[in-house]
């Protein structure tokens, strides 16, 4: 629920938190699943962290334009608990009038 309710978030801010959500799990998993001798340690932290990234975004992505029949997920809850996902973010440096509208519906809720 980091940076949940922050209007001004960044693609920077989305990949920090990330990083230290998603995809320090998946680093760990590869370092540790691998077992593997220690010069293969950051390449695998790497593909793990990356590997976490993209499993994060594609989760966004359904959070946005995915079937719920399909997917399990109702859509639209990131935006409604206030996390501003890559897509929007993407879509609010598309049309920067969205962030305006996004930052008043924030205003008016309490998140956290």
């Amino acid at each position: 629920m980091e940076g949940a309710g922050d209007p001004e978030a960044t693609a920077d801010s989305y990949f920090d938190v990330i990083d230290r959500k998603t995809g320090s799990l998946m680093a760990w998993c590869a370092r540790v699943g691998g077992c593997c001798l220690r010069h293969f340690d950051a390449a695998l932290a790497r593909y793990g962290r990356l590997l976490g990234r993209a499993f994060q975004i594609t989760d966004d992505v359904l959070d946005c334009a995915g079937d719920e029949t399909a997917s399990g997920k109702s859509p639209g809850r990131d935006l409604r608990e206030g996390k501003l996902t890559l897509p929007v973010l993407l879509a609010c440096k598309a049309r920067p009038a969205l962030r305006d509208d996004i930052r008043s519906a924030m205003a008016n809720r309490a998140y956290r």
